[in-house]
This record gives structure tokens, sequence and C-alpha cells, in this order.
């Protein structure tokens, strides 16, 4: 059990240092912008075009959106520590595979993997609050880990410009590497169990609470929406070259709202079911692999010469608004609901991109 009274660095029985904390939520930021300078050199030694390996950043954005919401509330069943440190040692192996890349395809799913270092910044904020005794307490801490996290992705392009440029593309992912065993080191020594008590809140609460699904079923149901997402990035690797950016984010925000209203429609008709309620989020996730890395790449698109700043914001924006969502959905779900309070913030929250796309493509022309 943690000792919330004192702090002491390299100690698993105290909580974890600061300096340990910003290091597992700066790992993410700093593996999305560390490319971007490479883009071009990835892409002429992989035989395909900058626009094509640009789509990277989208997909490592919209598998961090997703491996987000799997591992929050996942943390809240089996625990932050062994989910960073298995999170950091799959990063590793990625990075390291990163290197042996010999086509866009590989590199892309590559990146999906290495995403999951998205885990330590989840979970970085999670344990300053198992470890704070007050709300006041803890958004202070949280305050300056996200400080030290928003300062990353401002070096970031830079660091990976200096390797790339003395020592080629590849010297950026030993670096991830080394750095990553180093995070997993210090984690593995200075991180203990910080969860005090269990609690189920989103998909695995509707997935418990209401379809009564036994863990073996529940955790086959909570990770399949994954594929949704790993389709949905695969069609924007296919065809946002043909088609065009607009259109694929048009496409994918109507997949999306299609899902969640066919599945709101039969729970409040009383025919939803597990299959109905997960099977909705696969489709979700469709769109959203549509939406976010085209999205994405237009918003880079705006100013090239801000490519680094307007990534490290759109990766904000995502995150804070998961986060909002996460916190209403901590709210709202409640011993004996049912999955319709979840479904409607989930309608939503899908319902007013649209206008916002709109408005977007609107002003593009």
């Amino acid at each position: 059990m943690i000792n919330t009274s004192s702090r002491r660095f390299l100690n698993r029985s105290s909580p974890p240092s600061m300096f340990t904390l910003i290091l597992l939520a700066s790992v993410s930021a700093l593996t999305m912008t560390i490319y971007l300078p490479s883009l071009p050199t990835i892409a002429s030694e992989l035989n395909s075009s900058t626009g094509i390996i640009g789509l990277s950043v989208g997909i490592y954005l919209a598998s961090s959106a997703a491996i987000q919401l799997i591992v929050g509330p996942l943390s809240d069943q089996v625990g932050r520590r062994p989910l960073i440190i298995w999170s950091l040692v799959l990063f590793c192996i990625s990075t390291v595979a990163l290197i042996f890349s010999q086509s866009a395809g590989q590199f892309f799913v590559l990146r999906v993997f290495q995403a999951v270092c998205a885990t330590c910044m989840v979970l970085s904020r999670a344990i300053v609050r198992d470890t704070t005794d007050s709300v006041q307490a803890a958004g202070s801490r949280i305050a300056y880990v996200t400080m030290g996290m928003a300062i990353v992705p401002m070096f970031g392009p830079a660091i990976g410009g200096v390797l790339d440029y003395f020592f080629g593309w590849k010297a950026i992912c030993w670096a991830l590497f080394y750095l990553g065993i180093a995070i997993l080191v210090i984690s593995f020594f200075d991180v203990g169990e910080t969860m005090r008590t269990k609690s189920k809140r989103g998909a695995p609460f509707v997935g418990s609470e209401v379809f009564e699904l036994a863990p073996r079923e529940l955790g086959i149901w909570v990770g399949i929406p994954a594929i949704g997402y790993v389709f949905g990035n695969f069609l924007s690797g296919r065809f946002s070259m043909k088609i065009g950016n607009d259109i694929m984010v048009l496409l994918g925000i109507s997949i999306s709202l299609f899902g969640v209203s066919m599945s709101l429609s039969l729970s409040l008709f009383g025919l939803g079911s597990a299959s109905s309620f997960f099977g909705s989020v696969i489709v979700v996730g469709i769109g959203n692999g549509m939406t976010v890395p085209n999205s994405t790449a237009a918003m880079m698109s705006i100013n090239q010469k801000l490519a680094g700043t307007a990534a490290g914001l759109g990766s904000a924006i995502m995150i804070g608004g998961g986060a909002s969502l996460s916190a209403v959905a901590n709210f709202i779900l409640v011993p004996g609901s049912s999955e319709i309070p979840l479904l409607v913030l989930m309608w939503i929250s899908v319902f007013v991109g649209l206008p916002a796309v709109l408005y977007a493509v609107y002003r593009g022309k």
C-alpha cells in the first residue's frame, strides 16, 4: 500500500516523484512530434509520398484516443502499475521494430503500437489523484505535470530535426527506445500501485452492470472496438488521396453518428444488448479512424511552418475533450442506470462535431 505522507525517489512504497510523473506524461507527446521533420525522409526511404506518411500523425492520435478510452476504465480494474510497465515494454519493442519498416503500411501499424505510451500520460494523472488527499492538491500537481507535458511538443520537432540531419531518421527511433528503457527502469522502482479502490465506469460499467457480462466476455467486448479504429485508418490510407480530406472527414463523422444513433434507438425501444452497444462503438471507431487522420492532416496544412504547433494543439484539445467526457461519464453512470445515459453522451459528442466540420469545409472553400 502506498504511503502518501512522504515521497522518496525510487521507492515504490511512497508516491512517485514529480520527475517520474512528468516523464510518464511527456513520452506520448514527444513520440507524436519528434518525427514531424523526418516525414519527407521516411517517405522517400519507404517509397511513399509525404502526404501518405503524414497520415501517420493522425493515425497516432486516433490510436492514442482509442487507447485512452480503454486504458482508463481498465486501470480501475487491474491497477495503474501493471498497465504502465507493460505499455512501456510494448512501446520499446514497437519503437525498435519501426527501424526495420519496409513499407508505409508497416510504418502505420507500428505507429499504432507505439501509441500505447498514451497509457503513461493518462495514468500519470490518475496516480496524482490517487496520491493526494484533496481536489485542490491534485489540481496543483496535475498542473505541473501538464506544464511539463506541454513543453515537450515545442522541442520535439527540433530534436527530431537535429537527429535526422546528423544521423538519419532511424536515430529518432533509437533515441526514443533508450528514453523508453530509462523511463521503464525509473517507473519499475518509483511507481508502486496507487489505486485505492476498484470502480467500474464507461464501457466496463455498462458491460458488467447493465448487460451482466462475465469478466472473460467483458474483456473480449471491450477489446473488439479497436478493430473499428484500425479499419477506419486503413480506409483513410486507401482513399484520402483519391476523394480528399474534406469528404473523408464528413463521411467519417456521418458514420460515427449513424452508429451511435442506431444503438441509442434500439436501447430507447428496449432492444439494447451487448452486441448492439459494443457494435455501435466499432462503427464509431471506423468513423473516427476516417475523421481523425484527415482532420489532423488538414489542421497541420493551414500553416505548414506551424505544423508542430498545430499537432500539439490538436492533441491537447483531443486529450482535454476526452478527459472532460470521461468525467461526465463518471458522473452520470451510477449503480442502477442503463446504457442510455452513456449513449446520449456519445451521441451529443459526435453530433456537435458535425456543424464544426461543415463550417471548416465552408471556410476552406
